[in-house]
C-alpha cells in the first residue's frame, strides 16, 4: 500500500469513526417509545405454499388453486388454500 493510499484509508477510517460517534450521540433512546403489541397472524388452515410438500405436489396444489388441470399424485389432503374462518 502506498503512502497516499494509507493516508486515504486512515482519513476514511477517522471519518467513519466520527460519523459513528455522531450517530450514537443523536440516536433516540428506544425506551422512550411505546411500541405496539404484535397481533396474531392471519393464518391459512391449508396454505397455498407448504414446505412439507415435495416440488411436484406443490406445483399440483398451485395449479389446482389456479383452476388448471393437474396430472400429479394426490396427497390425501386438500390442496385448496382455505383461510381459517372461511373464504378463499
Amino acid at each position: 500500500m502506498s503512502t497516499g493510499d494509507w493516508h486515504a484509508a486512515t482519513d476514511l477510517t477517522v471519518r467513519n469513526e466520527v460519523i459513528a460517534r455522531e450517530l450514537k450521540a443523536t440516536a433516540p433512546d428506544v425506551d422512550e417509545f411505546d411500541f405496539p403489541e404484535p397481533r396474531d397472524a392471519d393464518e391459512w388452515e391449508n396454505p397455498l405454499f407448504d414446505s412439507a410438500r415435495d416440488y411436484v405436489a406443490q406445483i399440483d396444489c398451485y395449479k389446482e388453486f389456479q383452476g388448471k388441470a393437474t396430472a400429479g399424485k394426490k396427497l390425501g389432503r386438500p390442496c385448496k388454500a382455505v383461510k381459517i374462518g372461511g373464504g378463499k
